[in-house]
């Protein structure tokens, strides 16, 4: 029997985003209260690989 590290082990979070043409790392802004969940590949037997998601909510207090 095969044993995988996760979801045992989770694994470090790193978020970033592109803004123009610099991305930039957001990890310390992301609310992690409730789960990051992600959405990747082909779908409903499509052709074609449809966008990655992942809905997060990101806290903005200071308006940046």
């Amino acid at each position: 029997m095969t044993t995988w590290p996760f979801p045992e082990t989770p694994l470090g979070l790193r978020i970033e985003i592109q803004a123009g043409e610099v991305w930039t790392d957001i990890t310390g802004d992301v609310r992690t209260r409730d789960p990051i969940t992600h959405a990747r590949g082909i779908r409903n037997s499509s052709t074609g690989a449809d966008p990655a998601s992942a809905p997060l909510t990101i806290n903005n207090r200071d308006g940046r």
